[in-house]
């Protein structure tokens, strides 16, 4: 929990999957690689292991020797926020999905007097400093929320859900994560499914839960304990349409006090839509 990256990865995996990644990792018996979203390398594209040049130097000032710091690696976080730098990958260390595990002495491949990039937007800095919070947060092994769900219901009043709550437009939603995060030097979401994965409980990636939940301005507490409100936004939307036609409104009068279509209201009457 505090020396591997594991709670990075199960952070909002289900919770027996959680549960059973855990118990994998203490038996060593690698079933965890099914059972957690593990970065896969893409095109070839070869991961190192990463370090902060100041971290580094300081390190050998006070040990003699430098090491590897384990939020240097979080995939999607370039940047120490200790010096406000960006990361740097070491001339060696590299990490493969067929490389066999060997230590490897972070003094042998960290280079002295490495040059600090400074380079580090105000946004991917908060970016940043929310995801290592999420990271540095205790694992909570009991919550049961789906991560998906819980975006779900914070979507309210934004328009990337339907007014009654039934449809998350994540190709919109996507566009305008795109537009919101296109001067980052890296993007994870690649295409809109990614998004839709995410609030179909598919993408349990937490760097991609914290881009949507950094967007949404949903607070860190409230990310590290999901709650789901007592009703639905179509429950809620429901309740309200029958309240107003059990006044004597017209469908078109109840329609229009609710900013929704009337063909809106036809449908929830006429059960065409999905309850959730």
């Amino acid at each position: 929990l505090k020396h591997t990256m594991f709670p990075y990865y199960a952070r909002f995996t289900g919770h027996e999957r959680r549960l059973k990644a855990f118990q994998s990792l203490v038996a060593m018996d690698m079933a965890y690689h099914n059972l957690l979203p593990l970065p896969k390398s893409k095109e070839k594209v070869i991961r190192h292991l990463r370090y902060c040049p100041i971290c580094a130097e300081h390190d050998r000032q006070l040990y003699g020797e430098t090491y590897w710091h384990r939020k240097a690696q979080l995939a999607g976080v370039n940047i120490c926020l200790e010096h406000r730098c960006r990361l740097e990958n070491s001339s060696n260390g590299i990490l493969s999905d067929n490389q066999r595990f060997k230590l490897i002495h972070a003094e042998l491949v960290i280079p002295e007097n490495t040059p600090v990039n400074l380079d580090v937007s105000d946004l991917e800095y908060q970016l940043s400093d929310y995801v290592m919070q999420i990271f540095d947060a205790d694992m909570d092994f009991e919550h049961d929320v789906s991560v998906g769900k819980f975006l779900q219901s914070r979507l309210e009043g934004t328009p990337y859900t339907s007014l009654r709550g039934e449809q998350v437009f994540a190709r919109k939603l996507y566009a305008a994560l795109t537009e919101h995060y296109k001067d980052l030097p890296q993007y994870s979401l690649e295409a809109w499914w990614y998004v839709q994965k995410v609030f179909c409980s598919q993408n349990f990636h937490t760097y991609d839960i914290c881009l949507i939940a950094f967007f949404l301005g949903i607070p860190i507490h409230n990310l590290l304990h999901m709650t789901l409100p007592e009703l639905t936004l179509q429950q809620r939307f429901d309740s309200q349409l029958r309240m107003l036609r059990s006044q004597g409104m017209t469908q078109k009068q109840a329609a229009e006090a609710m900013g929704v279509s009337i063909h809106a209201v036809k449908g929830v009457e006429e059960k065409r839509y999905k309850s959730v």
